[in-house]
């Protein structure tokens, strides 16, 4: 119980620290108001129960479902996409991605980026 807690909460601080500076960019024009802003979201989808992907290619999992539970409140659009794992940290820092939902720990070894 206390690992799972511990997975929804530095999911949702990945999620709002590394949201990185520049607002998204992918709009589209709706009836009820101008802009709807897409939430572009990076995951592993090889972590079951976090993020897994389904026989027909969709995501699924605890992180996806977070993803999407964020983006509702958040009202806007949500994209999620399988990066993978050695990829997804680059991929946020180069604009591929807005946010990454996944578990990850710190680790004393880990170098400095």
């Amino acid at each position: 119980m206390k690992r799972t807690a511990l997975v929804a909460l530095i999911g949702t601080l990945l999620l709002t620290a590394c949201g990185g500076d520049k607002p998204a960019d992918n709009t589209t024009t709706t009836s009820t108001n101008n802009t709807t802003q897409t939430l572009r979201i990076a995951t592993e989808g090889a972590y079951a129960p976090f993020n897994y992907t389904n026989n027909d290619s969709s995501l699924a999992g605890f992180d996806v479902d977070i993803a999407n539970a964020l983006c509702a409140k958040m009202a806007v659009t949500c994209e999620i996409n399988a990066q993978d794992w050695d990829g997804i940290i680059p991929a946020l820092k180069t604009g591929k991605f807005d946010a990454i939902v996944s578990a990850m720990s710190v680790t004393l070894n880990a170098p400095n980026r």
